[in-house]
């Protein structure tokens, strides 16, 4: 069988190849397309490169991904229902969050945190399933995952590269996610797509998420805090403590970083004196429309 012989056979079903296989049709692949525009040549070079990617089978689906002779032009078909980009020399899918039960969420969730690294994990917590229970729960293809409550985003889990958290905020707010709150590192990543700054809280110890104290030393084995163990050194951890930022999603967008912003407001006293404020201010906003 010829090269292209091979390649029309197989074009249809790539979902069916076992790796040797892909590695041929990838190989040979750019003698097939090499009368198209340069363009649709780098497009379908990195579709094949994500498809090509070792990972790629534990992260999606290969059988979700068939390319098809459309009106004599070879095109790209995916069946996650989202699209795709190239960016920098790397291709990104745009997210579909679709919503789920409880229990899709919760499985799906655990999964993707056992996944995250660095020092994100921390800066999302997955509560006890009960409280989901009120909420609008979502996930895209087993890698990313969020809620909804009271029009205010919950939580956002995502383990995987291809997908920047741009986007899946992006999707998170045609579903309805109209009030967020973040740490000031990620402060530019919410005023970019939109969310107004309202209110801001000094970071608290006490309320610190558990996982954070963990990833920061802050606990020993048996739960006692570390700091009790170094008072007697007269010794003090310097740990990152984030302010806590809450806004509203106005649609427009603020040029400001956040040093700026921050010198033109003033410090809640607390976080619910901060979250307080900004939903007055929402609720107030719904009850003029």
């Amino acid at each position: 069988m010829s090269q292209i012989d091979f390649i029309e056979e197989n074009i249809n079903n790539l979902g069916e190849l076992d790796r040797p296989e892909f590695n041929y049709l990838y190989q040979y692949a750019e003698h097939f397309y090499n009368t198209y525009s340069e363009k649709e040549i780098s497009y379908i070079k990195y579709l094949f490169k994500l498809i090509r990617d070792n990972d790629f089978p534990d992260k999606y689906n290969r059988q979700l991904i068939t390319i098809k002779w459309i009106e004599d032009k070879i095109q790209f078909i995916n069946h996650f229902n989202q699209r795709c980009y190239e960016e920098n020399g790397e291709l990104y899918i745009t997210p579909i969050l679709q919503e789920v039960t409880v229990d899709q969420y919760i499985n799906t969730s655990i999964n993707i945190r056992k996944n995250i690294v660095g020092d994100q994990l921390w800066k999302q917590k997955l509560y006890k399933p009960n409280k989901y229970a009120s909420y609008n729960n979502y996930i895209f293809n087993n890698c990313c995952s969020t809620s909804i409550y009271n029009d205010e985003i919950i939580n956002i889990f995502n383990s995987v590269s291809n997908i920047k958290i741009e986007d899946l905020i992006q999707n998170i707010i045609e579903l309805g996610g109209r009030k967020a709150e973040c740490y000031e590192d990620e402060f530019r990543t919410y005023t970019k797509l939109g969310f107004l700054p309202i209110s801001v809280c000094k970071w608290d110890d006490r309320l610190a998420p558990k996982k954070w104290l963990e990833l920061n030393h802050m606990l020993d084995e048996s739960g006692r805090p570390i700091q009790e163990l170094l008072n007697d050194h007269n010794y003090q951890l310097i740990i990152p403590r984030h302010d806590i930022i809450f806004f509203i999603y106005y649609g427009t967008t603020i040029q400001k970083n956040y040093k700026e912003w921050l010198n033109s407001v003033e410090y809640s006293i607390d976080y619910k004196t901060a979250k307080l404020k900004r939903d007055t201010i929402y609720n107030n906003l719904l009850e003029g429309i």
